[in-house]
């Protein structure tokens, strides 16, 4: 496979796709990205439950799962937050997320931005029901900010499932209802998760010392 000995991916979603192409296991080493701890801005008191969703949304990131669950649901003073705007999206996937979020009040369409910290401010919960994704920057600029995370199975970055968040299997809306039900009728236990979140994102060791960490492994190897 390629003129290559060793592959560095971002996530285990990403070795697991080398893995099924024929790469072995062993030669595919994962190093997480780093989050730029001093853009966090402070957490603001949560007057309303807020279920936040971040992406550049293709058919890849599944917000027509996370627009289900929410037709699904019946929370008071809770609102979904969408920021981000369609890139690739096929017309008529378009038509069905766009019927959803007009006829609901209680979703916000924010449209695209460059520095989404200020949504993570407030935010209960923040999801990212991905089919596939390469990293998911946004969900540990999420967890950074203290805000627990429901994640696909495909998107977990360093997610601890019961611990920092959720992981879900993906096209699940019902899982994704049932998690986001879950924690805003235990606001405790989000507010934990939310806690042990940032505290992941702070013990996680910098891109570089794992890359390092990685390149002294295969000079062993090699015997270099």
């Amino acid at each position: 496979m390629g003129d290559f000995d060793y592959i560095l991916t971002f996530s285990e979603f990403n070795k697991m796709t080398y893995v099924k192409a024929g790469f072995p296991e062993e030669k595919i080493f994962v190093a997480s990205l780093d989050i730029p701890l001093d853009k966090i801005l402070p957490r603001k008191e949560i007057k309303k439950f807020k279920v936040l969703y971040v992406a550049y949304t293709n058919p890849r990131k599944g917000l027509s799962y996370l627009l289900d669950a929410w037709e699904s649901l019946d929370l008071p003073l809770a609102e979904l937050i969408l920021v981000g705007k369609y890139v690739g999206m096929p017309e008529e996937m378009i038509r069905y997320c766009d019927e959803i979020i007009n006829r609901n009040p209680s979703i916000k369409w924010v449209g695209g931005t460059q520095d989404p910290w200020q949504y993570y401010q407030d935010a209960s919960v923040f999801v990212l029901p991905s089919l596939s994704e390469c990293y998911g920057k946004v969900t540990l600029e999420a967890m950074a900010s203290g805000v627990p995370v429901i994640v696909s199975e495909n998107a977990r970055a360093i997610v601890e499932d019961g611990k920092t968040g959720f992981v879900v299997p993906i096209r699940d809306a019902k899982v994704i209802k049932e998690k986001i039900e879950h924690l805003y009728y235990h606001r405790d236990i989000a507010e934990k998760m939310g806690q042990e979140a940032r505290k992941a994102v702070e013990n996680k060791k910098s891109f570089g010392e794992e890359v390092f960490e990685i390149y002294q492994e295969i000079l062993k190897r090699e015997g270099k």
